[in-house]
């Protein structure tokens, strides 16, 4: 099984990172990546000169965004990654949504409106999902895991997993577990 890292950040995301795209993809061709994913926070000012370095490296370059998205009065991280052309200009018109408005996030019902052709990952115990698991709120979290499914193309919407290795992370795993062995939902692990 070979392993692709699909939540990545740049330089593009402020205060997160310092990668530069030509940087990531070099990387990636040293590790003998097949394919690498950039996953800017709200922006895709990284997605062209990646796209570029990838094709130069012979990489498979994985274009997506971490889109905060507002539901009920909330914001959370969602992971968005283009599936083909067109997914990448429904990321585009996301991140042009996210950055005209005030509060820097698209809201859900907008997101469903781009959301064909292309996948959507939680981002991990910051989502949603996982907080309201955390809480113990285990039909809501199911309600929205269904919402989500949705909205996406079928088999596009995917639960994260990873070991924070916090004394919460085992909790947290075991309810994604039942989650997702319950309602049929794909499962990506993270790195």
């Amino acid at each position: 099984m070979t392993f692709v890292h699909l939540y990545v950040n740049s330089a593009y995301t402020l205060l997160s990172s310092t990668i530069q795209p030509d940087a990531l993809a070099l990387f990636a061709k040293r590790k003998g990546f097949s394919a690498v994913a950039l996953t800017d926070r709200n922006v895709l000012y990284g997605a062209i000169p990646f796209y570029k370095a990838c094709k130069r490296e012979g990489i498979k370059p994985i274009i997506g965004m971490v889109a905060d998205v507002e539901r009920n009065g909330n914001k959370y991280p969602l992971i968005l990654l283009a599936k083909n052309e067109k997914g990448y200009k429904h990321l585009v018109k996301i991140s042009s949504n996210i950055q005209t408005t005030k509060e820097r996030r698209i809201l859900v019902e907008q997101l469903k409106a781009y959301a064909r052709e292309l996948f959507a990952l939680t981002p991990g115990k910051e989502g949603e999902i996982e907080q309201l698991l955390m809480a113990g709120k285990i039909t809501e979290a199911i309600e929205l895991v269904r919402f989500y499914q949705s909205g996406f193309d079928e088999n596009s919407f995917y639960l994260s997993v990873q070991n924070y290795l916090t004394p919460d992370c085992d909790y947290l795993l075991r309810k994604v577990w039942d989650v997702t062995a319950k309602n049929c939902v794909p499962l990506v692990a993270k790195k």
